[in-house]
């Protein structure tokens, strides 16, 4: 999620200004708009796009990229995963949210080819909307929580190298005067997946559209999405509307709620805390 700037616009900077709003840039910008709508049903204020799949009970490192502003989780412990998606800690409820967003009119429909690497494909000329849509899968969270960070976070054999280390952060936030959103150490206790993560191509009338299979590269390229299977297929005639789909069924951690980790000295070791009160309200914001 980018930071939003407000600045006075004239007519030029009007017209970028619809030319971003309107098209979808790239699988980040996609993923911001699919979060804004079906996040706040769920109660998840924190919306983290990212191009990994999300992980309950997974461990991530906030860092600040001072030469291209902004800051960025990056995968740094894993350890925890398998109890945190056990039956003893993890609660699963569904998600019926869906989304949907069509590109259609004729000043974003090019820019919105353009950003999908298809602007060179002749048949995809035709196309007169182009539909962005996905499907709400499951919500997966953390219960029994206090047991939680007895038993897994605080295990003795797992984890002492992290302890340390968050200790190690929570003494710099206290030497520094600093609150705990600045913590570089973060977790997974919230997730939502989604599903059926479609892309639609709709031809104009008597007009056809084909995907090819670099069609279908370049779309998954675009989609960026580690491990997630996409297909490609075309139905219709010149005589109907034609419909050209390329989807994912695969669930994917699409948003999280994530919660930094500090530490307090206990006996020869540490012990962690998840500040459950303190979620994570934007990450990834490299421009």
């Amino acid at each position: 999620m980018k930071d939003i700037i407000l600045r006075p616009l004239g007519p030029a900077c009007f017209v970028a200004l619809c030319f971003s709003s309107c098209a979808i840039k790239d699988a980040t910008d996609m993923r911001n708009k699919m979060a804004a709508e079906m996040a706040p049903p769920e109660g998840l204020r924190s919306v983290w796009n990212t191009s990994t799949p999300l992980t309950l009970g997974n461990v991530y490192y906030r860092r600040i990229d001072a030469q291209r502003g902004g800051s960025v989780l990056t995968d740094r412990y894993g350890r925890f995963v398998e109890r945190s998606n056990s039956s003893d800690y993890r609660a699963t409820s569904p998600v019926n949210a869906t989304w949907r967003k069509d590109i259609d009119s004729t000043f974003s429909l090019k820019p919105q080819l353009g950003y999908m690497g298809l602007s060179a494909s002749p048949t995809l000329a035709n196309t007169r909307t182009i539909r962005f849509s996905a499907e709400g899968n499951e919500r997966h969270s953390i219960k029994e929580f206090d047991s939680y960070v007895d038993e897994v976070l605080n295990s003795p054999g797992t984890g002492p190298e992290l302890r340390k280390r968050v200790f190690e952060d929570s003494q710099r936030l206290a030497t520094n005067g600093l609150p705990v959103s600045e913590a570089r150490y973060w977790i997974v206790t919230d997730l939502i997946t989604v599903k059926n993560l479609s892309v639609d191509f709709l031809s104009k009338p008597s007009a056809g559209i084909e995907v090819s299979v670099a069609d279908v590269e370049a779309l998954k390229q675009f989609m960026q999405v580690n491990g997630l299977a996409v297909n490609g297929s075309a139905s219709g005639n010149t005589s109907s509307e034609n419909q050209t789909t390329v989807k994912s069924t695969d669930p994917v951690g699409l948003m999280a709620w994530c919660v930094p980790l500090t530490a307090t000295k206990s006996g020869s070791g540490y012990r962690m805390r998840a500040e459950e009160d303190h979620p994570i309200l934007m990450a990834n914001t490299l421009e």
